[in-house]
């Protein structure tokens, strides 16, 4: 089974503000959703949790390693880290600016993206009890095109919300 959490919140988060490589810490209330998501996760028993490095997803996947019962492997993966949002990151994001994101200085190709989430996640064997710790890009990539999907059919998860994921060819199954 594959989890999927997104980080808790950031103050860029609070403020609606795209972050993308920016490494911003939990703010308070992320760190109080960090918790309430490792103490309805512990009863998972994880082998392994996958962690993008930027700050505020390696600070909720510590949260939800020492709530776990067994020790899982803790693995930082940088193909996890989120989308680059160039020029964009700081700004505050709109439906405009959301339109010409993909011309804007900086942001990484969707198919870069998708390269190097498909090279991660074949890293992770579907038999065991894997977590990853993400972002709301990475997320969004795997579901919408790389056909991973999720029982709630979402697209997009708040901070510090989980979803299982099931691989395409395990989808396709059944």
């Amino acid at each position: 089974m594959i989890v999927f959490i997104r980080h808790g919140e950031t103050e860029y988060n609070a403020k609606g503000l795209w972050m993308g490589l920016t490494d911003e810490p939990l703010n308070k209330n992320g760190l109080v959703q960090a918790h309430l998501a490792a103490e309805q996760l512990k009863a998972l028993a994880f082998s392994r949790i996958y962690t993008s490095p930027l700050k505020r997803a390696y600070e909720t996947a510590c949260i939800i390693h020492n709530k776990q019962s067994k020790n899982p492997e803790l693995i930082v993966e940088k193909s996890f880290q989120e989308r680059a949002f160039g020029n964009f990151e700081g700004l505050t994001k709109t439906a405009t600016r959301r339109k010409k994101l993909e011309e804007a200085y900086g942001v990484e190709s969707m198919l870069d993206l998708q390269s190097r989430l498909l090279l991660a996640m074949s890293k992770i064997k579907t038999l065991e009890n894997t977590l990853i710790v993400s972002h709301s890009a990475v997320f969004r990539c795997l579901v919408e095109n790389l056909g991973f999907s999720v029982e709630s059919k979402k697209n997009s998860l708040s901070n510090c919300e989980f979803a299982i994921l099931t691989a395409p060819e395990m989808a396709d199954n059944t």
